[in-house]
């Protein structure tokens, strides 16, 4: 480099001609404007040409759970009417509610018809189980007081089917009590027999003649063991006491005393050789004869 020529002469001298710098901003200009691959979005017809997985998606049959409730609603009414066909003991559940009367007075007594009765186990202990509906007066009142009885109803007795009609009613109708809100004729009259504290109330033993509930089982409530099924609950209980007036008869195998219920009727025996018939709820007309031989035992 001449001396003469200094470094800045120089720096102008290699300056990049003003006719390649315009071509450049030019290209520069014309790349940034260019459509990139990264930040250009599809165009429509594109868009249109993506294939729609989702419309391959099938549709949820809202109707599959309607056809389950309707099968399920069919089984339930063809399990009702088989059932009907079968036999079941009357039962009338007795409680003392001491929420509503620690003393047991008799405006605190509970007490439902019942067709479940059923015993479970008798050893270790006697044990035996029954359903009822889980909002239930005496229900409560089995839980309040923790002790419940269990009267089966004599199939001769004439008040048996009323009075088995009489607690299937419920609570509200008062059972326990007549028109003029005195104790019924079937409920246990005497003072020093009547229940104290949470003792349930008896039914049918004090009546003359033969008893309304030759048979009833005091039991201890096991709360520990409820089962909750639907709106029933299943009750156990441990039987502490048993009163037995069948036993005296000394029927023969195949015969009983017991009021039962079967194809919405009551079915009561009208002797060891007469047969059985069945009497409507609400009725004393016959409805049905079943004859019974003399000779089966």
């Amino acid at each position: 480099m001449p001396a003469s020529f200094s470094f800045g002469s120089f720096a102008r001298a290699a300056r990049v001609p003003s006719s390649l710098q315009n071509t450049c901003v030019a290209r520069r200009r014309n790349f940034s404007a260019a459509p990139s691959v990264w930040t250009t979005q599809p165009d429509k017809d594109t868009i249109s040409s993506i294939p729609d997985v989702t419309s391959k998606v099938p549709e949820a049959d809202e109707s599959v759970p309607v056809r389950k409730h309707l099968v399920k609603q069919k089984v339930s009414e063809q399990v009702r009417t088989a059932m009907r066909h079968v036999a079941h003991p009357v039962a009338i559940i007795t409680a003392t509610d001491v929420s509503v009367s620690p003393e047991g007075a008799p405006h605190a007594w509970r007490g439902a018809t019942v067709s479940s009765f059923n015993t479970v186990s008798l050893s270790p202990e006697p044990i035996v189980s029954f359903n009822i509906k889980r909002v239930s007066s005496t229900f409560d009142a089995i839980r309040s007081s923790g002790h419940f009885t269990a009267h089966f109803l004599s199939s001769q007795h004439r008040d048996s089917q009323m009075v088995a009609t009489r607690f299937s009613r419920g609570n509200a109708t008062s059972p326990f009590h007549d028109e003029d809100g005195k104790l019924e004729s079937y409920v246990l009259q005497e003072p020093a027999l009547q229940p104290r504290g949470g003792k349930p109330p008896i039914i049918g033993l004090s009546d003359p003649g033969p008893p309304l509930a030759p048979l009833n089982l005091r039991c201890e409530y096991l709360p520990e063991k409820l089962v909750h099924i639907a709106d029933h609950v299943v009750v156990f209980g441990r039987v502490s006491r048993v009163y037995d007036r069948v036993a005296e008869r000394r029927l023969k195998h195949g015969r009983t005393l017991i009021l039962s219920y079967v194809n919405r009727g009551y079915m009561r025996h009208r002797g060891p050789s007469a047969g059985t018939k069945l009497w409507k709820p609400g009725s004393d007309e016959q409805k049905e004869e079943v004859p019974q031989s003399p000779s089966e035992d």
